[in-house]
């Protein structure tokens, strides 16, 4: 009886701790709320027996716990992306306003502006966002708007009141402040509300930008008649017009004319007045292209790529690999993250050329064209570059991994210590074998490995999902994803973006196993302890990684003898390809 207690307790623990991810899951802005309607579909059945066939019974009886929840998370997720689509198109159209739009707070923090208002302050010195908050050149005029803020933002204020200041510009026009309150922060209701002020900005110098496309479409006029239109809406008179596209007076007030005869107006301020409140003045002058649905997914090789093989293992599987750099350099494997593969490096091969490298990458089994090893663990993939490095006649070998693959090379550390001369281990992904395994993580993250865990039948919808996108869309794969703003930034870099793309559809162009393999391994307890590693361990770990805290391993490195860390400040899980040749170098200098 007290066994049958204390298990329900432990399955009530667990339930309330997924119940609690699954509605993370339903906040989360990125990829994986995807995932919600692939459960939802998954478990939506009549009965228990529907999955019962191929479902462990105690985990399909979670599952169906859950049902309830994962079914509100579901229309929680639809309310907020609904939200955020009409909240999108709202900024959308506030950016394309002719007039500078600037909200702030009561403690005049800037809380959205839109593209007039950034551009008004970039170029007028009267006006100016220090540290986040609005301020006015003017000490006077500051004051007074100081005074507007507070009056507006007074709980007790009803009234819909509007302020205008004029800030005056040297040997320039005033510019023009109409300050006014955020009526739905006064609603007697919700006095939680934040009060807001906005702050409507007029500058006599800004150029409008107005759509020619839009102009043409709306009034059926040429391209030129398109373009003297667009510069006399934006106060070019005809004049300049005419000097500036060299043509005649006579040629440009002929065309005039006739734009008169297509608008149905009859002087330039009708004219005017009709382009600057017409759609043409709502629409980007030059529209971003959408993304291309068939990118090039060719693999582009390095010119300092001097083989790529596939190696016949002892157990009959193929082992797919890429050597780089210096074929008769110091020897260093590299073991990729997840959804890597062997093209996963820096794309600047020159740098492991001038390092005097052979830098030789495998395909992890089920990635790329490496055969999964279903039944192998982490020392089943040491014996596999053990079997690589004989056939490379390499006796002595350096190893670096990234993520979890860090724990393939401390795999390798330990099963060959006789083999290796240094290990170093970058962003380091060790197994999540507890909830508080996972504080700091993103939601959809903690979603995934606890579905490794505790609903492996699961499991397979990450990869299954995470390539679908990925094929469809490299570019809005890695803008989903949960990472850093340094790592996004990295991602986003041309030197990097298509680089990424290419060794990511290489990891899964044959299957997904890999990926399943890995995030399944990533739940359960390690087949060696890290202190049991007889030669030195290098950690190098960035001090914003979201993917995986540096708390963890900075109490593993304080634990372990002869382990180090190199705390990266600022960086995220990715900063490899920041300090690339920095890392290349300390390896190389240990080696030696």
């Amino acid at each position: 009886m007290k066994n049958t207690y204390a298990e329900n307790c432990l399955y009530d623990n667990i339930d309330t701790e997924l119940i609690g991810i699954i509605y993370e899951v339903a906040l989360d802005p990125h990829l994986w709320p995807d995932l919600l309607d692939v459960l939802g579909s998954t478990i939506n059945h009549s009965d228990a027996a529907n999955l019962s066939a191929h479902i462990h019974t105690a985990e399909n009886d979670r599952l169906f716990r859950l049902r309830p929840h994962i079914h509100r998370a579901q229309a929680i997720n639809r309310r907020l992306s609904n939200t955020k689509q009409e909240n999108q198109l709202s900024n959308a159209i506030i950016d394309q306003l002719p007039v500078g739009i600037v909200i702030i707070n009561a403690e005049r923090e800037v809380i959205s502006a839109n593209k007039c208002a950034n551009k008004i302050i970039h170029r007028q010195p009267e006006i100016s966002i220090i540290n986040n908050k609005f301020l006015i050149d003017d000490p006077q005029k500051n004051e007074r708007l100081t005074g507007y803020i507070r009056h507006l933002t007074e709980k007790e204020h009803k009234k819909d009141n509007t302020y205008s200041l004029s800030v005056h510009q040297q040997d320039q026009a005033a510019l023009s402040l109409l300050v006014m309150n955020n009526s739905y922060c006064h609603q007697h209701y919700d006095n939680s509300a934040n009060c807001r002020v906005i702050l409507f900005i007029a500058s006599p110098i800004n150029q409008y930008s107005i759509s020619h496309d839009a102009l043409q479409s709306l009034f059926q006029l040429s391209p030129a008649e398109t373009r003297l239109t667009a510069s006399l809406a934006s106060g070019i008179s005809i004049n300049q017009f005419s000097l500036t596209n060299h043509i005649t007076k006579h040629t440009a007030r002929t065309q005039l004319k006739n734009i008169f005869q297509k608008t149905g107006t009859h002087k330039q301020t009708e004219l005017i007045k009709l382009v600057l409140t017409s759609p043409a003045m709502l629409i980007p002058s030059h529209a971003e292209q959408p993304y291309s649905q068939k990118p090039d997914h060719t693999l582009q090789t390095s010119q300092y790529t001097f083989d790529e093989k596939r190696l016949i293992l002892i157990d009959g599987r193929q082992l797919s690999f890429c050597e780089y750099g210096d074929p008769n350099g110091v020897p260093l494997f590299f073991f990729h993250g997840i959804l890597g593969s062997r093209y996963e490096r820096h794309p600047d091969d020159s740098i492991i050329k001038r390092l005097g490298i052979r830098l030789i990458i495998p395909d992890r089994p089920g990635y790329g064209y490496s055969d999964a090893n279903h039944s192998g663990d982490y020392l089943d993939f040491a014996e596999d570059i053990a079997q690589l490095a004989d056939y490379l006649n390499i006796h002595v070998f350096s190893i670096f991994g990234l993520s979890i693959g860090a724990i393939y090379a401390a795999a390798c550390a330990y099963k060959f210590p006789g083999k290796i001369k240094n290990a170093t281990l970058l962003g380091t992904t060790l197994p999540f074998l507890s909830f508080s395994d996972m504080d700091g993580l993103p939601s959809s993250f903690k979603f995934q490995y606890v579905s490794g865990r505790y609903m492996p039948a699961l499991v397979s919808i990450f990869p299954e999902m995470a390539i679908k996108n990925a094929h469809s869309n490299p570019a809005k794969f890695f803008k989903n994803i949960p990472m850093s703003d340094q790592d996004r930034e990295i991602f986003f870099q041309e030197e990097f973006h298509q680089h990424f793309v290419n060794s990511l559809l290489a990891g899964g162009e044959i299957s997904h196993d890999g990926f399943i393999k890995d995030i399944k391994t990533s739940t359960q307890a390690l087949p060696f302890f890290f202190d049991d590693i007889k030669i030195k361990l290098d950690f190098w770990h960035g001090t914003d990684d979201l993917h995986s805290p540096i708390r963890r391993i900075q109490m593993l490195a304080e634990d372990v003898d002869n382990a180090t860390i190199t705390p990266v400040q600022g960086e995220g899980h990715f900063f490899i390809y920041k300090h690339w040749g920095d890392i290349l170098e300390s390896i190389i200098n240990t080696a030696r």
